[in-house]
């Protein structure tokens, strides 16, 4: 039988995704937390974005990101 879990429900059962990649978390609770003490009078324009990898995650929160692609 198939798993029909989606991306978020896989990665919570299972502790891992199978969709690497470089995500924006929106309505996230570490940004309006760490916006208090970072940038409380919201002028940097804060954003919470999470970088999968198989079995591990990187938590970033930026103003802002620029991909650049190299060989």
């Amino acid at each position: 039988m198939e798993d029909t879990l989606s991306g978020i429900e896989y990665w919570q059962k299972y502790a891992h995704t199978y969709e690497n990649g470089f995500y924006s978390v929106s309505n996230s609770e570490i940004l309006n937390k760490m916006s208090l003490v970072y940038d409380p009078q919201k002028r940097l324009n804060l954003k919470h974005y999470l970088i999968i990898c198989y079995d591990s995650y990187i938590e970033l929160v930026a103003s802002g990101y620029t991909l650049k692609e190299e060989y």
